[in-house]
């Protein structure tokens, strides 16, 4: 991989849902901010091949979804709690974030894009 595709070292964080529940993310890069979710049985792992090529443009905000990879499970699972987790995660971000989901991903973005400021919204095979 050529070093202009080398990704920087993304720093951890976390937020917290409106039930308490811990949001794992990385973030990395410069540039407008976009937010990566993934798919339904991924975590934010799943972006690992793409963000080197992101990384020099944007500013990447790559959350593990609720009850995978450094999330928290929370109490309850719903559709609107995810929503809740994306909107806590847009609310840490410095502007308005282009929010890309994929899959179960893209659901959840869809779901929450009324309710949320977002700059744009990409969905890549949303069920």
């Amino acid at each position: 991989m050529p070093s202009e595709l080398q990704p920087s070292n993304p720093t951890v964080h976390t937020v917290l849902s409106s039930d308490g529940t811990s949001i794992a993310y990385e973030n990395e890069g410069n540039g407008q901010p976009l937010i990566l979710l993934h798919g339904g049985s991924g975590t934010r792992r799943a972006w690992d091949t793409l963000r080197p090529h992101l990384v020099n443009d944007f500013d990447l905000y790559v959350p593990d979804r609720r009850g995978r990879g450094d999330s928290s499970d929370g109490d309850d699972y719903s559709l609107a709690r995810e929503v809740a987790d994306l909107r806590a995660l847009v609310d840490a971000v410095s502007g308005a974030p282009t929010v890309f989901g994929h899959s179960f991903g893209g659901l959840v973005a869809l779901t929450a894009a009324p309710e949320i400021t977002i700059d744009r919204l990409v969905l890549y095979e949303p069920p």
